[in-house]
Protein backbone atom coordinates (compact mmCIF):
# COMPACT_ATOMS: atom_id res chain seq x y z
CA UNK A 1 0.00 0.00 0.00
CA UNK A 2 2.96 2.75 0.50
CA UNK A 3 4.47 1.69 -1.86
CA UNK A 4 1.53 2.48 -4.20
CA UNK A 5 0.74 5.89 -2.56
CA UNK A 6 4.31 6.66 -3.09
CA UNK A 7 3.41 6.16 -6.48
CA UNK A 8 0.82 7.90 -7.08
CA UNK A 9 2.45 10.86 -5.47
CA UNK A 10 4.97 10.49 -7.53
CA UNK A 11 2.36 10.80 -11.00
CA UNK A 12 0.96 13.37 -9.29
CA UNK A 13 4.21 15.52 -9.20
CA UNK A 14 5.10 14.90 -12.78
CA UNK A 15 2.22 15.47 -13.79
CA UNK A 16 1.89 14.48 -18.04
CA UNK A 17 5.77 15.01 -18.70
CA UNK A 18 8.65 11.82 -17.94
CA UNK A 19 10.99 13.36 -15.67
CA UNK A 20 12.06 11.44 -12.81
CA UNK A 21 11.32 12.25 -9.38
CA UNK A 22 14.96 12.60 -8.10
CA UNK A 23 15.29 14.79 -10.53
CA UNK A 24 12.28 17.30 -9.30
CA UNK A 25 13.67 20.17 -7.08
CA UNK A 26 10.40 21.77 -6.04
CA UNK A 27 6.52 21.87 -7.36
CA UNK A 28 3.87 24.80 -7.60
CA UNK A 29 0.25 23.61 -8.06
CA UNK A 30 1.56 21.27 -11.51
CA UNK A 31 4.57 23.27 -12.50
CA UNK A 32 8.00 21.53 -11.92
CA UNK A 33 10.96 22.74 -11.19
CA UNK A 34 14.07 20.11 -12.25
CA UNK A 35 18.02 19.70 -11.71
CA UNK A 36 18.27 20.53 -15.34
CA UNK A 37 15.87 23.80 -15.32
CA UNK A 38 18.66 25.14 -11.76
CA UNK A 39 21.35 24.05 -14.10
CA UNK A 40 20.15 26.52 -17.15
CA UNK A 41 19.15 29.28 -14.67
CA UNK A 42 22.63 28.88 -12.82
CA UNK A 43 24.50 28.66 -15.90
CA UNK A 44 26.56 25.92 -14.22
CA UNK A 45 25.70 22.27 -13.59
CA UNK A 46 23.36 21.50 -10.60
CA UNK A 47 25.94 18.92 -8.63
CA UNK A 48 28.51 21.89 -8.52
CA UNK A 49 26.23 24.25 -6.95
CA UNK A 50 26.21 24.55 -2.69
CA UNK A 51 22.85 23.71 -1.08
CA UNK A 52 22.28 28.04 -0.43
CA UNK A 53 22.66 28.27 -4.28
CA UNK A 54 20.28 26.03 -4.99
CA UNK A 55 17.85 26.54 -2.30
CA UNK A 56 18.32 30.73 -3.54
CA UNK A 57 17.33 29.53 -7.12
CA UNK A 58 14.71 27.19 -5.95
CA UNK A 59 13.19 30.00 -4.42
CA UNK A 60 13.49 32.08 -6.80
CA UNK A 61 11.91 30.31 -9.19
CA UNK A 62 8.56 29.35 -6.75
CA UNK A 63 8.12 32.92 -6.03
CA UNK A 64 8.25 33.61 -9.91
CA UNK A 65 5.61 30.28 -10.62
CA UNK A 66 3.27 32.13 -7.62
CA UNK A 67 3.06 35.96 -8.62
CA UNK A 68 2.46 34.64 -12.23
CA UNK A 69 -0.26 32.20 -11.23
CA UNK A 70 -1.95 34.94 -9.13
CA UNK A 71 -1.56 36.95 -12.25
CA UNK A 72 -3.14 34.45 -14.52
CA UNK A 73 -5.36 33.76 -12.15
CA UNK A 74 -6.69 37.76 -11.98
CA UNK A 75 -6.55 37.76 -15.77
CA UNK A 76 -3.69 39.96 -16.11
CA UNK A 77 -2.43 38.31 -19.01
CA UNK A 78 -5.22 40.59 -21.13
CA UNK A 79 -4.78 43.87 -19.86
CA UNK A 80 -3.74 45.58 -23.61
CA UNK A 81 -1.01 47.16 -21.83
CA UNK A 82 1.28 44.17 -20.69
CA UNK A 83 0.86 42.88 -24.04
CA UNK A 84 1.85 45.93 -25.88
CA UNK A 85 5.03 45.88 -23.50
CA UNK A 86 5.82 42.56 -23.93
CA UNK A 87 5.79 43.30 -27.83
CA UNK A 88 7.84 46.56 -27.26
CA UNK A 89 10.53 44.25 -25.05
CA UNK A 90 10.39 41.61 -27.24
CA UNK A 91 11.44 43.87 -30.12
CA UNK A 92 14.37 45.59 -28.26
CA UNK A 93 15.65 42.20 -27.67
CA UNK A 94 15.39 40.81 -30.97
CA UNK A 95 16.99 44.79 -32.06
CA UNK A 96 19.49 44.26 -29.73
CA UNK A 97 20.69 40.91 -30.95
CA UNK A 98 20.69 41.91 -34.90
CA UNK A 99 23.00 44.74 -33.71
CA UNK A 100 25.22 42.47 -32.26
CA UNK A 101 25.01 40.21 -35.12
CA UNK A 102 26.03 42.84 -37.11
CA UNK A 103 29.04 43.98 -35.28
CA UNK A 104 30.33 40.95 -35.76
CA UNK A 105 33.69 39.95 -34.33
CA UNK A 106 35.87 42.65 -36.10
CA UNK A 107 37.23 45.38 -33.83
CA UNK A 108 38.84 48.31 -34.79
CA UNK A 109 42.97 47.88 -35.72
CA UNK A 110 45.37 50.18 -33.81
CA UNK A 111 45.72 52.22 -36.98
CA UNK A 112 42.43 52.82 -37.20
CA UNK A 113 41.84 54.07 -33.50
CA UNK A 114 44.67 56.19 -33.92
CA UNK A 115 43.62 57.79 -36.80
CA UNK A 116 40.30 58.59 -35.11
CA UNK A 117 42.26 60.05 -31.89
CA UNK A 118 44.03 62.29 -34.55
CA UNK A 119 41.43 63.67 -36.10
CA UNK A 120 39.06 64.24 -33.24
CA UNK A 121 42.06 65.26 -30.63
CA UNK A 122 39.58 68.52 -29.61
CA UNK A 123 37.16 65.97 -28.05
CA UNK A 124 40.26 64.14 -25.94
CA UNK A 125 40.89 67.45 -23.71
CA UNK A 126 40.76 67.47 -19.72
CA UNK A 127 37.98 69.30 -18.82
CA UNK A 128 38.88 69.76 -15.14
CA UNK A 129 42.20 69.00 -12.70
CA UNK A 130 43.03 65.70 -12.11
CA UNK A 131 45.51 63.96 -9.95
CA UNK A 132 46.93 60.19 -10.05
CA UNK A 133 47.70 59.98 -5.91
CA UNK A 134 49.37 56.78 -3.71
CA UNK A 135 47.67 55.52 -0.79
CA UNK A 136 49.71 54.32 1.47
CA UNK A 137 48.75 52.95 5.61
CA UNK A 138 50.85 52.60 8.78
CA UNK A 139 49.97 51.56 11.65
CA UNK A 140 51.58 54.11 13.48
CA UNK A 141 52.51 57.73 13.51
CA UNK A 142 56.20 57.18 14.10
CA UNK A 143 56.21 54.52 11.39
CA UNK A 144 54.30 57.02 8.51
CA UNK A 145 56.57 59.79 9.52
CA UNK A 146 60.13 57.71 9.02
CA UNK A 147 58.60 56.34 5.55
CA UNK A 148 57.65 59.96 4.76
CA UNK A 149 61.03 61.07 4.91
CA UNK A 150 62.82 58.11 3.19
CA UNK A 151 60.72 58.29 0.45
CA UNK A 152 61.42 61.57 -0.45
CA UNK A 153 64.24 60.38 -1.56
CA UNK A 154 63.75 56.91 -3.22
CA UNK A 155 60.05 55.54 -2.71
CA UNK A 156 61.21 52.31 -3.34
CA UNK A 157 63.74 52.06 -0.31
CA UNK A 158 61.70 53.90 1.62
CA UNK A 159 58.57 50.68 1.41
CA UNK A 160 62.10 47.86 1.77
CA UNK A 161 63.01 49.59 5.03
CA UNK A 162 59.61 49.47 6.13
CA UNK A 163 57.28 46.75 5.38
CA UNK A 164 54.74 47.44 8.30
CA UNK A 165 53.57 50.11 5.39
CA UNK A 166 50.98 49.09 3.11
CA UNK A 167 50.37 50.84 -0.43
CA UNK A 168 46.78 50.62 -0.97
CA UNK A 169 46.89 51.36 -4.46
CA UNK A 170 47.03 54.19 -7.13
CA UNK A 171 43.83 56.86 -7.22
CA UNK A 172 42.55 58.38 -10.06
CA UNK A 173 41.10 61.70 -8.93
CA UNK A 174 39.60 64.89 -10.45
CA UNK A 175 39.21 67.70 -8.65
CA UNK A 176 35.12 66.76 -8.21
CA UNK A 177 36.04 63.68 -6.11
CA UNK A 178 38.06 65.58 -3.76
CA UNK A 179 36.86 67.88 -0.76
CA UNK A 180 38.62 72.02 -0.23
CA UNK A 181 41.18 70.59 2.33
CA UNK A 182 42.76 68.03 -0.28
CA UNK A 183 42.42 70.82 -3.18
CA UNK A 184 44.03 73.01 -1.27
CA UNK A 185 46.77 70.61 -0.15
CA UNK A 186 47.30 69.04 -3.28
CA UNK A 187 48.45 72.87 -4.75
CA UNK A 188 50.94 73.29 -2.56
CA UNK A 189 52.33 69.79 -3.75
CA UNK A 190 55.06 69.05 -6.67
CA UNK A 191 54.95 65.23 -7.63
CA UNK A 192 56.59 62.63 -5.35
CA UNK A 193 55.71 64.95 -2.13
CA UNK A 194 53.54 63.55 0.65
CA UNK A 195 50.18 65.18 1.57
CA UNK A 196 49.94 65.49 6.02
CA UNK A 197 49.30 61.90 7.34
CA UNK A 198 45.65 61.42 8.51
CA UNK A 199 44.48 58.88 11.59
CA UNK A 200 42.10 56.63 9.59
CA UNK A 201 41.49 52.73 10.09
CA UNK A 202 43.51 52.17 13.64
CA UNK A 203 46.47 53.67 12.18
CA UNK A 204 47.10 56.53 9.60
CA UNK A 205 46.82 56.95 5.72
CA UNK A 206 49.51 58.83 3.70
CA UNK A 207 48.98 60.44 0.24
CA UNK A 208 52.25 61.28 -1.87
CA UNK A 209 51.34 63.07 -5.52
CA UNK A 210 52.32 60.76 -8.28
CA UNK A 211 51.17 63.44 -11.24
CA UNK A 212 49.08 66.46 -11.68
CA UNK A 213 47.40 66.68 -14.95
CA UNK A 214 45.88 70.17 -15.62
CA UNK A 215 42.27 71.15 -17.10
CA UNK A 216 43.01 71.59 -20.95
CA UNK A 217 46.11 69.33 -21.45
CA UNK A 218 45.19 66.22 -23.88
CA UNK A 219 44.48 63.01 -22.63
CA UNK A 220 46.78 60.43 -24.24
CA UNK A 221 45.60 57.87 -26.50
CA UNK A 222 45.91 54.64 -24.17
CA UNK A 223 43.60 56.37 -21.70
CA UNK A 224 40.77 56.83 -24.24
CA UNK A 225 41.28 54.04 -26.87
CA UNK A 226 38.60 51.56 -25.35
CA UNK A 227 36.10 54.83 -25.58
CA UNK A 228 37.60 55.30 -29.48
CA UNK A 229 36.84 51.47 -29.85
CA UNK A 230 33.11 51.56 -28.77
CA UNK A 231 32.66 54.62 -30.51
CA UNK A 232 33.73 52.54 -33.87
CA UNK A 233 31.73 49.92 -33.06
CA UNK A 234 29.11 51.87 -32.67
CA UNK A 235 29.20 54.14 -36.20
CA UNK A 236 29.98 50.56 -38.29
CA UNK A 237 26.53 49.68 -36.12
CA UNK A 238 24.81 52.65 -37.04
CA UNK A 239 26.03 52.62 -40.46
CA UNK A 240 25.23 48.80 -41.03
CA UNK A 241 21.74 49.56 -39.64
CA UNK A 242 20.79 52.51 -41.54
CA UNK A 243 21.88 50.32 -45.14
CA UNK A 244 19.94 47.23 -43.85
CA UNK A 245 16.85 49.33 -43.25
CA UNK A 246 17.26 50.77 -46.78
CA UNK A 247 17.60 47.22 -48.53
CA UNK A 248 14.74 45.87 -45.86
CA UNK A 249 12.43 48.89 -47.18
CA UNK A 250 12.65 47.85 -50.58
CA UNK A 251 12.28 43.94 -49.92
CA UNK A 252 9.11 44.52 -48.33
CA UNK A 253 7.73 47.56 -50.31
CA UNK A 254 7.48 49.99 -46.99
CA UNK A 255 4.64 52.54 -48.04
CA UNK A 256 3.27 55.41 -46.09
CA UNK A 257 -0.06 56.61 -45.61
CA UNK A 258 -0.62 59.60 -43.19
CA UNK A 259 -3.53 61.89 -44.52
CA UNK A 260 -3.29 65.04 -46.25
CA UNK A 261 -3.74 67.13 -42.57
CA UNK A 262 -0.10 65.38 -41.70
CA UNK A 263 1.50 66.68 -44.31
Amino acid sequence: MAKASALVLALLLLGCTQVAPEDIVATVGNQTLTRAMVAERAGVPFDSLSTDAKWQLAQGWVEETLLLAEAQRRGLQDDPTIERKLRELRLELLRARLLQAMRGHETPSDSVIERYYNAHRSEFVRTQDEYEIELYWAPDRVTVELFRRAGLKDIELAEMAHPDVTMEGVWHASITDLDPDQVAELATLEPGQFGDPQQADEGYRLFRLRERLPAGEPIPLENVRHEIRERLLLEASRTGMETLLTDLGRRYSVTFNLGDSLR
